[in-house]
């Protein structure tokens, strides 16, 4: 009966063990990160019993400037906020930089993908291969767990990140104003920390740069639309065409005249479509569109008329 309950007693210690883990991950180290992003501040702290190495990296790489100017490229509101790493700064890393970054082995733990939590990206398929890139959780995501390093967690600011969610994005969740990390520092006792001035959220500012990328984003949008629409546009004015050559004496006017104001539609709504997006830039074209569309509508009523356009004989007597 005594073996039984230092049994029972081993068995529930052990449970009450993973559940503190799981609800209280280690202690947090001693060091703070500062995000200073131009929406406001947010502080890190690290679990360096959890995932010793990342932790370690992650703090080189952040005294070493890595994360100076780089960005948030992800904003899913329901699951993540996702820094894009030193791949996407504005300027490369310099030679003591890029001696921080290596490739992480992961350090899987039974701490949970929660709100407010970091976790460090990885390519598909390779847990191995994490290097910078890394999440602030927005959500509990349990189907990460086990398959992501988690290694920190938001211990303020995340008034800042929920500040965020409101910056318009794409349908790819990347934010159309650009959320920069200013700059990345390390506190390394709490002193320091207390004396640290945190900044609060702030509205960030729509750049010259947000507005030119927005403009390369559109123009690569019509740049891949354009060849799609134009092949099925010309295919449809094609077969209309053969169609007219091989079947005119057998149509009715009336069919015939329907068919040849179709291919007058298309080919117009095409030409607009391509028109006017640069008409949007250019008033004298913007004009040349107006007009086209105008003198279109005068062409359909003419072919609206009883017993279709007018022939030259009829037109001849009517004069």
């Amino acid at each position: 009966m005594r073996t039984l309950r230092f049994g029972f007693a081993a068995i529930l210690f052990a449970v009450c063990a993973a559940r503190a883990e799981v609800l209280s991950p280690t202690e947090l180290g001693k060091e703070r990160v500062i995000l200073h992003t131009n929406g406001g501040d947010i502080v890190l702290a690290l679990y360096p019993k959890v995932a010793p190495r990342t932790c370690e990296q992650f703090l080189e790489m952040v005294s070493a400037g890595v994360y100076d100017g780089t960005r948030f490229h992800r904003l899913d509101p329901n699951f993540v906020l996702q820094n894009a790493g030193h791949n996407d700064r504005p300027e490369p890393l310099t030679g003591p930089q890029r001696e921080t970054v290596h490739k992480l082995k992961a350090e899987f733990s039974r701490v949970p993908h929660k709100y407010g939590v970091l976790s460090m990206a990885h390519a598909d398929g390779d847990p191995d291969s994490g290097e910078s890139s890394f999440s602030i959780m927005l959500a509990a995501a349990p189907h990460l767990d086990g398959k992501y390093t988690v290694f920190g967690e938001v211990v303020r600011g995340m008034d800042v990140v929920e500040m965020f969610k409101s910056v318009p994005r794409d349908a790819q969740f990347q934010p159309k104003v650009r959320i920069s990390v200013l700059k990345a520092e390390v506190l390394e006792t709490p002193d320091a920390y207390a004396r640290a001035s945190i900044a609060g959220p702030k509205e960030i500012p729509y750049t010259k740069e947000d507005a030119e990328r927005d403009k390369r984003a559109e123009e690569q949008a019509i740049a891949r639309f354009v060849p799609a629409f134009a092949g099925v546009v010309l295919a449809m004015m094609l077969l209309l065409s053969v169609a007219q050559f091989l079947f005119a004496e057998k149509i009715p006017p009336k069919t015939l005249a329907s068919v040849q104001l179709i291919s007058v539609l298309v080919g117009a709504f095409f030409a607009i479509v391509l028109l006017t997006p640069a008409a949007q830039h250019r008033e004298s074209l913007a004009m040349l569109v107006f007009l086209g569309i105008l003198g279109l509508f005068k062409l359909m009523g003419r072919f609206e008329a009883p017993g279709g356009p007018p022939k030259k004989e009829e037109a001849k007597k009517a004069g």
